[in-house]
């Protein structure tokens, strides 16, 4: 990239990008305006045919179908590409192309011919947690336990809403040992879509640890192929290639410290004694390594319309949500031309869904980033 084009797209000054490469995360503030936060807000809502101002509805024991969603103990959403929800993806998508985005991650990537990837579909809406007496917001009635409607079992450990998403990496660590974790795509980002202070439930990260990755994972022998399969129950034989978790529920206050180790030993302790846990359960503990790393952990503040931005080598989840308000976001995917860019069909079902919902037509830029026309030289 010259020294002309690195100067145009910069969107971080010489300060920040020294903390950047140092903690390995970063906040474009207000990067996109809060009225379309609102109008993805309110399209979410609706497409999950819940009442913004009313609790109850935030806890259905079932989903409207399709719609490819997993997990929505911690909030996560995916927006299938199909008629019901294209009304939804094209706000998505008009987010995603805004230009302040596009340069943070050209600025950090140092290259400006990137591939906006397949995340534009996929969000969080992550209710209050609700999990007993000691945490959360109270509600009209309690929830009955179990139910396999509303409760995610996995490992027998049966997820709550509002619960958190364990730390965790998203691609194998041998991947990461082998080095195929390039600086093309490196990058992952979260937009908040409403104000989501540290106790929110928004996402936890291990601050700098892309600096001792490597290292760290030299440490353990190679993954056995052989036991890189998930069992009936949903635990992983061998040495896990994903997962990171840690031993204790990841809890902050609004600052996005963790709370005090009584505080976390209570929830976790909640959690066993409800019998939403194997009796023994020790966190779902598969790299009891990083355990020695928990005091690190840190939740990030941000404000609606900003853009959290961290490097992939940095493990990260999300937390409890100890407030009285969903934690709502979308998700954001750019990558390098050329580095786990879509499929032609992936882009022509993406771009039909974009011209059925009557969107607004791309700009030259956007039809660049979103594959549709090359970009040179």
């Amino acid at each position: 990239m010259s020294e002309i084009e690195r100067t145009r797209i910069a969107e971080f000054s010489e300060d920040e990008i020294a903390m950047w490469r140092e903690r390995g995360w970063i906040i474009l503030e207000a990067a996109v305006p809060p009225e379309q936060c609102a109008q993805l807000v309110g399209a979410i809502f609706r497409q999950l045919r819940q009442d913004p101002d009313n609790p109850a509805t935030w806890y259905p024991r079932e989903y409207p179908q399709p719609h490819g969603r997993s997990d929505h103990h911690d909030g996560f959403l995916t927006f299938d590409p199909t008629p019901e929800f294209a009304a939804t993806r094209a706000l998505q998508w008009q987010i995603c192309q805004n230009e302040r985005i596009y340069r943070a991650h050209a600025q950090l990537l140092g290259e400006h011919r990137l591939r906006m990837g397949m995340q534009v579909g996929r969000a969080y809406m992550k209710p209050p947690y609700i999990g007993g007496d000691t945490l959360g917001v109270e509600m009209s009635g309690p929830l009955e336990l179990p139910d396999d409607k509303i409760f995610h079992r996995r490992g027998g450990d049966i997820k709550l809403p509002g619960g958190e998403m364990a730390l965790h990496f998203d691609t194998s660590l041998d991947d990461i040992r082998r080095g195929e974790i390039s600086g093309t795509n490196l990058l992952q980002g979260t937009i908040s879509l409403t104000d989501t202070p540290g106790d929110a439930g928004g996402t936890c990260l291990l601050p700098g640890f892309h600096h001792e990755l490597l290292e760290w994972v030299r440490s353990f022998p190679p993954l056995d192929p052989e036991a890189d399969t998930w069992a009936n129950d949903g635990s992983k034989g061998g040495w896990p290639g994903r997962n990171a978790n840690t031993a204790w529920p990841h809890a902050f206050d609004a600052e996005g410290m963790p709370l005090p180790l009584p505080q976390l030993d209570r929830l976790r302790e909640e959690r066993i004694a409800a019998g939403r846990v194997k009796p023994d359960w020790a966190g779902n503990l598969n790299h009891p390594d990083l355990e020695a790393f928990q005091h690190r952990i840190r939740s990030i503040p941000t404000k609606c319309g900003d853009l959290l931005i961290w490097h992939r080598e940095c493990p990260h989840g999300n937390g409890y949500n100890l407030t009285k308000r969903p934690r709502i976001a979308q998700f954001v995917d750019f990558s390098v031309l050329g580095e786990g860019q879509p499929t032609e069909e992936e882009i022509a079902a993406r771009t039909k869904a974009w011209e059925e919902a009557g969107a607004p037509p791309m700009s030259d830029l956007n039809r660049k980033i979103a594959g549709l026309e090359p970009w040179g030289d």
